[in-house]
């Protein structure tokens, strides 16, 4: 068996090193070293869940990242991926920010299975035929127009109104108002404090970040008082009562009909389009309140904050995107 899997081996192109892990997932003894490629994704996977406590949300991402290489090993033992197999995959996705979501996701799970001594040769990292950083072409932030918010909002009412309005003057992310699943924590009315001007982003609403502490307080402006009718204010409970895909039907149907009043259709849905308006606009509007105060309200860092943003608008229309009225 050892003769064998060193012929194939050799066939594959392997490292000397890399050879010797293989020998050792074939001999009968430990019956672990066999595993295979999809069984140690299951294992880094049960590791980040059960021993780093990792929140169900980043297991899903990383089961996400993790899957093509998990389908496209077969039952291949971890110890013969090569650099070469891992290209392959990536390679097969089109989308560059995919492609790199994926690529990431590989480099924490093969260095994982290095540390842990896996495997010996990192095969993302092999001398010679390391495997370069996806670099993703640079993609100006999508920013409404004043005509193409204004639109927007008129076409909307009652929960899909509030929904965008806190995403065009509150910043507020869209995993922070609806999600996938029931089980995620989202924003509630009840974070909502209208007499001190202020919404509670919880801990465990924000999206997570690098950041220690992403709980943060977002300013509740005019704008924001004026398109949240006052009945919406008495409310309780989540913001968002159904899940992500009947909230996305319902933004493409009111884009469909903000359409009908628009010179210049919008081809789609601009997920964080009104996200990122709102730090253009308020940058804009209230330059001597700077990015810090703008990183504050979005729960990002100034570096990130500032990527979100158009600098070509002037004051006088990033004001009028916030005295937008129904």
């Amino acid at each position: 068996m050892d003769e064998a899997v060193l012929l194939l081996a050799k066939e594959r192109g392997l490292t000397p090193q890399q050879m010797a892990d293989a020998i050792r997932s074939y001999s009968p003894a430990p019956v672990a070293s066999t595993s295979t490629l999809r069984q140690r994704i299951d294992e880094f996977i049960d590791h980040q869940r059960d021993v780093m406590k990792r929140a169900d949300r980043t297991i899903k991402n990383l089961r996400w990242k993790l899957g093509p290489f998990a389908r496209a090993s077969g039952g291949l033992p971890a110890a013969l991926v090569r650099p070469e197999d891992l290209l392959a995959v990536l390679e097969a996705i089109p989308d560059m920010e995919t492609r790199r979501s994926h690529y990431l996701g590989a480099t924490v799970f093969f260095g994982w299975l290095t540390r842990r001594g896996f495997v010996s040769v990192n095969p993302m990292r092999v001398p010679g035929r390391h495997i370069e950083p996806i670099e993703v072409p640079y993609k100006a932030p999508i920013i409404l127009t004043l005509e193409e918010e204004k639109a927007l909002l008129d076409a909307s009412s009652g929960e899909t109104r509030a929904l965008l309005a806190l995403k065009c003057f509150a910043g507020i992310r869209s995993i922070e108002l609806f999600s996938e699943s029931w089980g995620r924590p989202r924003l509630q009315w009840e974070d909502f404090d209208w007499k001190e001007g202020v919404i509670h982003i919880r801990r465990e609403v924000a999206k997570g970040t690098r950041k220690k502490d992403n709980e943060r307080w977002v300013p509740i402006n005019d704008a924001l008082r004026a398109w949240i009718p006052a009945a919406d204010r008495k409310k309780a409970g989540p913001v968002a009562s159904r899940t992500q895909k009947y909230i996305f039907d319902d933004f493409r149907a009111l884009l469909i009909k903000a359409n009908e009043k628009l010179e210049k259709k919008l081809r789609e849905w601009p997920d964080n389009g009104p996200r990122h308006s709102f730090a253009s606009y308020f940058l804009a509007a209230y330059p001597e309140r700077g990015a810090a105060e703008l990183a504050r309200i979005m729960g990002n860092s100034e570096t990130v904050a500032l990527g979100s943003y158009v600098k070509s608008i002037k004051r006088q229309t990033g004001g009028a995107w916030f005295a937008l009225r129904p």
